[in-house]
C-alpha cells in the first residue's frame, strides 16, 4: 500500500483544480481520472461525468484490463447535486485508507465543480446585463429627446 504524502496531495489538489478551470469536455474528464488513479495508485482512473452511468458502463468502469481485478466507485456530489463518479481498478485489492482517499477526492472535487459552476453562471449573467446596457445605450444615443433619471428624492442622478 502506498500512502501519499502530504506534498503529493497538495499537487494533486492543485492539478485537480487547474483542469476544472482550464479544462473543458474530453480533456477533464481524461484528467479527472488521471488524478484518481494517482492518488490511490491505480492503473486504472476514471472520471464517469452525471448523469448516472448505466450498470454495464459501472461494471466495465469497476473490472481492470488485467485479471479482471475488482475496483472502488465512488460518487462526486456536493449539496444535492451529483457530477458523476470517480472509478478506479487495476490493483489486488484497495482498504479502507483507500476508499476514504477516493471519497476525499470526490468531495474535493464536487466543491471544486461547484464552485466553477457557480462562477460561469456569474459570468454568463453578467454578459447579459452587459449586452442590455449596451443596447439600452444604443437606444438612448439614437433618441432626440434629452433623458433624465432621478432618485426618489428627486434629484437627477443622470
Amino acid at each position: 500500500m502506498t500512502l501519499l504524502t502530504v506534498s503529493d496531495n497538495l499537487s494533486d489538489s492543485a492539478a485537480l483544480c487547474d483542469a476544472v478551470v482550464r479544462l473543458r469536455g474530453a480533456a477533464l474528464v481524461a484528467e479527472l481520472g488521471r488524478i484518481a488513479g494517482a492518488v490511490l495508485a491505480s492503473p486504472h482512473g476514471q472520471f464517469l461525468p452525471a448523469p448516472p452511468p448505466s450498470s454495464g458502463e459501472l461494471s466495465q468502469a469497476l473490472t481492470a484490463l488485467p485479471g479482471g481485478r475488482p475496483g472502488l466507485l465512488q460518487e462526486i456530489s456536493f449539496d444535492g447535486q451529483s457530477f458523476g463518479h470517480f472509478a478506479v481498478s487495476g490493483r489486488a485489492s484497495y482498504s479502507e485508507l483507500d476508499r476514504h482517499q477516493l471519497a476525499s477526492l470526490a468531495s474535493l472535487t464536487a466543491g471544486v465543480l461547484q464552485v466553477h459552476s457557480l462562477a460561469q453562471r456569474s459570468t454568463h449573467a453578467y454578459a447579459q446585463v452587459e449586452a442590455l446596457l449596451a443596447q439600452q445605450t444604443q437606444i438612448l444615443d439614437q433618441l432626440h429627446e434629452s433623458v433624465l433619471t432621478m432618485d426618489l428624492q428627486g434629484y437627477i442622478t443622470s
